[in-house]
């Protein structure tokens, strides 16, 4: 994916979640300050991002994929290894 394109992800995703940032976290807190501010939404994304269950993952978390992914990856080096193929 060339730099262009991750750009252009990176803004359907930001542009993609301000609804959910909107009526999930901003339209149910009450911020004391900026920083307070902060610590909120901070806490909203990173539940948001890493252990919230997304339909376009098949249901699961992206922590659960990413295990998922990094097992995956594991057992194909393994093989690799034991074929003689791995470089």
């Amino acid at each position: 994916m060339g730099q262009n394109s991750t750009a252009q992800l990176g803004h359907f995703i930001t542009v993609a979640n301000n609804g959910k940032l909107r009526d999930e976290c901003l339209n149910e807190n009450w911020f004391l300050n900026l920083s307070d501010a902060r610590r909120i939404v901070g806490k909203w994304a990173n539940e948001y991002n890493l252990y919230r269950p997304h339909s376009a993952l098949g249901g699961l978390t992206p922590h659960e994929l990413a295990s998922q992914l990094s097992e995956c990856l594991n057992s194909s080096e393994k093989m690799l290894q034991l074929t003689g193929t791995s470089s």
